[in-house]
């Protein structure tokens, strides 16, 4: 059982090879005009539900995304978006963000075969941005995950379309990913991620000896604290944060969290 169990481990973490070979390199984001980038990228069981994406054209364009799950059945739900978010951007012109959405919605839906007699809960949440390096222009939509852009020091918070890719809810469905669009100015920051940092229990205290989940309000006020910081610093503040608010809690589910200076 020991020598099965470490054939499974072994085959799992090749599997992590394969899967983190296929994540972009977030410090290439330099060489479309943008000061810098980071990504923060935590598997809770080696292979991951979480990933990240993006597309180095005319545009950058780039992604996190929440899948169904962790672990192997997360992991391949994370590489099926990652294959169709390549084939729907492929074209020259690059759709609008929420035209990408509901494509990738599509696609997710026609694969898993999520009908009505063949109805699979698996799906995902995400942010996409498109960045015009020459305009500065930017776009972005979401599907159920809120964006953060920090602009002048205050925090702006886009709330992402209340409509996970792979739903079949026919009330949600009529929904629409709606499609953000600003101008951003140099040194204003953009952060994207999955739930799985706001809901790390942690901060044991008298208080609370089991420690408490950071929640939403509480990644926000982090997210202020980092955004004070060079870009360059950031993935090691998100490093040492992560691993003092966790402290004797285990780790709940994937964690990633990607952040972009103009």
């Amino acid at each position: 059982m020991r020598v099965k169990n470490q054939e499974i481990t072994d085959s799992i973490n090749y599997a992590f090879r394969i899967q983190k070979a296929i994540l972009p390199d977030i410090k290439k984001f330099t060489s479309f005009g943008v000061e810098g980038a980071f990504v923060f990228f935590k598997p809770l069981n080696i292979v991951s539900g979480d990933f990240y994406w993006s597309r180095m054209g005319g545009e950058l364009l780039f992604v996190c995304a929440d899948c169904t799950g962790h672990g192997v059945p997360g992991a391949f739900m994370s590489m099926i978006g990652s294959a169709i978010l390549n084939d729907v951007s492929s074209n020259e012109e690059l759709l609008p963000p929420g035209e990408m959405l509901e494509r990738l919605d599509e696609r997710v839906v026609s694969m898993l075969n999520q009908n009505e007699e063949n109805y699979v809960h698996d799906g995902m949440d995400l942010s996409i941005v498109a960045y015009n390096p020459t305009t500065r222009r930017l776009r972005s939509s979401s599907a159920r995950r809120p964006i953060y852009l920090f602009r002048s020091g205050e925090l702006l918070e886009i709330h992402g379309t209340k409509r996970s890719i792979g739903d079949r809810d026919p009330i949600i469905r009529n929904k629409a990913f709606e499609t953000f669009e600003t101008v951003v100015s140099p040194g204003e920051t953009l952060y994207i991620s999955s739930d799985g940092f706001a809901d790390q229990f942690g901060g044991i205290t008298d208080a609370y000896p089991r420690g408490r989940r950071l929640k939403s309000s509480g990644f926000r006020d982090f997210l202020k604290k980092l955004n004070s910081y060079p870009i360059g610093e950031q993935q090691s503040v998100v490093e040492s944060f992560y691993a003092t608010w966790s402290a004797n809690c285990d780790q709940l589910d994937d964690i990633s969290l990607l952040g972009v200076r103009f």
